[in-house]
């Protein structure tokens, strides 16, 4: 069962660990990829998996599948509403209208709107 709030709880390490995943790449490889320790990869992986309430790599990449390209379409909507200069969104409504548009559900858009405003913090 996979939590229902564990994509607010998913940093853009995570998320990378999971697109990471999805491609195939091992724990080496992902450590190559992110100048990380073999071990720290691990440590990511044992709680990304736990996050989202993969038992396997395979779990995690079936979550990712389903979820991380629907994410990742989000990000950058939002990103496109951040103002960098004023460290500030442009427009909450504008990002609220463009997060209905995805292919979230209300929930998820929530979820991610939540974890894309603690990142901006």
């Amino acid at each position: 069962m996979v939590p229902s709030n564990s994509a607010a709880r998913l940093t853009r390490r995570d998320y990378d660990m999971i697109e990471a995943v999805i491609d195939g790449l091992s724990n080496d490889e992902i450590a190559s990829v992110y100048n990380l320790s073999p071990h720290t990869v691990k440590t990511y992986m044992h709680g990304v998996m736990g996050k989202v309430g993969a038992g396997t790599r395979s779990k995690l990449a079936a979550w990712g599948r389903d979820h991380v390209t629907s994410m990742a379409r989000a990000r950058e909507t939002v990103d496109s509403l951040y103002d960098r200069d004023s460290i500030g969104f442009i427009d909450y409504g504008s990002l609220k209208e463009s997060l209905s548009q995805l292919t979230l559900t209300p929930a998820q858009a929530r979820d991610l709107a939540a974890c894309l405003l603690r990142e901006a913090a």
